[in-house]
């Protein structure tokens, strides 16, 4: 299963780069005067949209029934067994586990109730193997 951010979310960051691109172009043709103020606010801009593009683009979260895979340029790749993780919050979507850190996953992501639902399984299985029986009452 993957969970990773809509195709809409995708075609916006396309465009939201098309137009740091514009804009950082627009600002490399402004007068002499205005040269450096534009290059900062242009080159910014641009910046910005870059990161937002490839977040977009290249952050997912795989998982089966065994471990979680986070891909992601700002991090390192990640295996974590589902045994590690500790809590979920529904709120944030926010992973958290034992030794391997956070995993934030945004609620742009598509994938997100079948994540959820299979935190949700390894947990109640947990649960109930970690259970001992009842004891046995003898007349």
């Amino acid at each position: 299963f993957i969970v990773q951010y809509s195709l809409a979310a995708k075609i916006a960051a396309c465009v939201f780069l098309g137009l740091g691109l514009f804009i950082a172009y627009a600002a490399s043709r402004a007068s002499a005067d205005q040269r450096i103020l534009a290059a900062c606010v242009g080159g910014t801009l641009f910046f910005a949209t870059l990161l937002i593009f490839v977040e977009f683009h290249f952050v997912h979260v795989e998982f089966d029934e065994n471990s979680i895979y986070t891909f992601s340029p700002w991090r390192k790749r990640r295996v974590i067994p589902w045994s590690a993780v500790i809590s979920y919050s529904f709120k944030w979507h926010i992973l958290k586990t034992r030794d391997y850190g956070a995993i934030r996953l945004s609620a742009f992501m598509s994938g997100l109730g079948t994540m959820r639902d299979q935190w949700q399984n390894k947990v109640l299985r947990t649960q109930r193997s970690s259970q001992a029986p009842p004891p046995q009452k003898w007349l």
